[in-house]
């Protein structure tokens, strides 16, 4: 296992980069202190209170969704993988299903977004 993945370094990173964009804040160093603080104190104590706070809102979850189902009721399990990727989510597991409605979808996002960030803690 190469250094990045044994500490999760891809992860921390990018969950610190697209927080640092989504917040833009006057002070980008000690923004990126203070989450990395956030981070430590969290994984020291386990505590779920102050979680990393998902990006996407559930309008923006199906606003992707919408993207890709052309207006139909499913997406195929392709679709799903090429959204995720496109909001910096990868996986090696599969999905497991070849169609995802909009409330699977949404879950799955969720799950993926929540199993991103406990590697963290890791």
């Amino acid at each position: 296992m190469d250094y990045i993945q044994q500490h999760n370094l891809y992860q921390l990173i990018e969950v610190l980069t697209a927080s640092l964009f989504y917040h833009q804040p006057e002070d980008p160093r000690g923004f990126l202190i203070d989450q990395l603080e956030s981070i430590l104190r969290l994984k020291q104590t386990g505590s779920q209170e102050g979680e990393i706070p998902n990006l996407f809102s559930p309008e923006d979850i199906d606003t992707l969704f919408d993207m890709f189902s052309k207006k139909m009721d499913t997406i195929t399990a392709a679709q799903a993988n090429t959204a995720l990727q496109a909001i910096g989510i990868y996986a090696d597991d599969p999905i497991g299903k070849a169609l995802l409605t909009r409330e699977e979808f949404n879950d799955l996002i969720n799950t993926r977004i929540k199993n991103r960030n406990d590697s963290l803690f890791s």
